[in-house]
């Protein structure tokens, strides 16, 4: 089971890569990804649900010099929202690699 503060922190960077969406240039990129899932929530939903997945990611590295909930968490869904804007599909494949970059990247900082 994830961690509560992996899923709240993954839910914030969606949540924060859906209002740049609204104020900027790509509110139809969007609705587009919205009507897709039916709705907002099942957009967050998706994305949280892989937290479990990110937690076993982190855990296989086992670098803590580093606060995995926003620096990771946070990051992670806000990457995983942005791809799936930019093509307009739920794609499993790209949010594990999302993770494992983003995991990757923060503990060589």
């Amino acid at each position: 089971m994830a961690e509560p503060l992996t899923i709240a922190y993954i839910a914030m960077g969606a949540q924060r890569r859906m209002q740049v969406a609204v104020r900027g240039t790509e509110s139809e990129a969007q609705q587009k990804l919205i009507d897709c899932m039916s709705g907002e929530l099942a957009v967050i939903d998706h994305v949280i649900a892989f937290a479990d997945k990110l937690d076993l990611l982190q855990d296989s590295i086992g670098n803590d010099s580093y606060v995995y909930a926003y620096e990771v968490c946070e990051e992670f869904g806000y990457y995983a929202v942005d791809r799936m804007l930019k093509t307009g599909t739920p794609n499993t494949v790209d949010l594990e690699e999302i993770a494992r970059f983003i995991i990757i990247d923060v503990a060589r900082d």
